[in-house]
């Protein structure tokens, strides 16, 4: 069991010092989401211009 503690620590060491700059691709159920730190399943040009509108809608709403 102390085997199997250790292993735990360690994978919860390494999963606790990373942060976004140290990932550049990302899997999901063996299919790639992102590679080089390029999302490839979602189109970021709608996405940038959906918000603009959504905040330029959520402004004239609030009245600001």
């Amino acid at each position: 069991m102390d085997r199997l503690y250790s292993f735990v620590r360690k994978t919860a060491g390494i999963i606790e010092s990373v942060n976004s700059n140290d990932v550049t691709d990302s899997f999901v159920n063996g299919k790639i989401l992102m590679k080089n730190r390029e999302v490839l399943t979602l189109d970021e040009e709608k996405i940038k211009y959906e918000s603009k509108l959504a905040m330029k809608e959520l402004a004239i709403r609030a009245n600001i």
